[in-house]
């Protein structure tokens, strides 16, 4: 066994220490290795999850995954008394957050709205099925009329009898007041034609000009079939502006050319200017002045 006197004198571990990031302490390091930045459980809970504020009421409180801006659930969803029946209830947090949660029930919530209206405004019988059904009050205030409980009723067809040829048709329930016919071409010879087509017809009757009005070919009805072969189109201002008009026209002109048909179209402003040129444009396109009885002096366009 060696002498203790004699023997080499023992080497101490030097004192090493670090500051604690949260206490601000001096503390002397156990273990060697990577450097420690915390002294206690306590002080690693502090730095990574400090004290929050709350906000209702406040109170600094350590957050946890359910209470993460409010310290308790009463500071969360406080409790308020109803707008409309006086009773006290907690609203919903998100409600609550954006102060919004003035009733406890949307029944409370739909007569506060409704406060000032009798309840005889706001009940409707609907048309179709005869349940009586509740609105808005805003729709009463606007003006708005619904006339049937649900989209059901409202989409439901009847059918209806075309005043003009006595074919039955369906419609939905909606548009049953305003159709009285199954189609245009009913409709047109029900009511009769338009302004510009009452001045081309008139015009071609003069010239004793062989025509039939609202003629039917394939699956179309063109306004005027002069001497079987030629189509004359009388085109509004408003309807034949529209591109999608525009497009089903040229399709539709391409079909008749196909048929065999020469196709004229007349635009509004120019039969409302002068109802003779619709005389020069069949000439132009190749009708045979012996067509027109008796003859007339027409100026061909140049």
């Amino acid at each position: 066994m060696p002498d203790p006197a004699t023997a080499p004198a023992r080497r101490k571990r030097p004192d090493r220490r670090f500051v604690c990031l949260t206490c601000g302490r001096s503390v002397r390091m156990e273990r060697t290795g990577a450097p420690a930045k915390l002294c206690s459980p306590l002080c690693r809970s502090l730095h990574y999850n400090p004290p929050r504020q709350c906000r209702t009421c406040g109170v600094w409180f350590l957050p946890s995954r359910v209470f993460k801006d409010y310290c308790s659930e009463d500071c969360r969803r406080p409790r308020k008394l109803c707008g409309w029946c006086g009773r006290e209830f907690r609203p919903r947090a998100s409600d609550a957050r954006l102060g919004r949660a003035n009733c406890c029930s949307r029944r409370c919530r739909t007569a506060q709205r409704r406060c000032g209206l009798p309840i005889e405004t706001t009940r409707r019988v609907c048309e179709t099925c005869g349940t009586e059904f509740s609105i808005f009050p805003r729709d009463v205030r606007s003006g708005k009329t619904r006339r049937h409980c649900s989209s059901a009723c409202r989409k439901r067809r009847v059918t209806l009898r075309c005043q003009t040829c006595g074919r039955r048709f369906s419609r939905k329930r909606t548009e049953a007041s305003r159709s009285r016919f199954c189609s245009v071409r009913c409709y047109r010879r029900s009511t009769g034609e338009t302004s510009i087509e009452k001045a081309i017809r008139l015009c071609l009757r003069d010239s004793g000009i062989p025509f039939e009005a609202e003629a039917k070919i394939a699956r179309w009805s063109v306004d005027f079939l002069v001497a079987s072969r030629w189509v004359v189109e009388a085109d509004g201002a408003y309807w034949h502006a529209k591109p999608s008009v525009r497009a089903r026209d040229t399709r539709r002109d391409t079909q008749m050319a196909r048929l065999g048909y020469r196709v004229v179209r007349l635009s509004e402003p120019d039969i409302r200017r002068d109802p003779e040129c619709v005389i020069r444009a069949l000439l132009a396109s190749g009708l045979p002045k012996s067509k027109i009885s008796p003859p007339r002096q027409i100026a061909l366009p140049i």
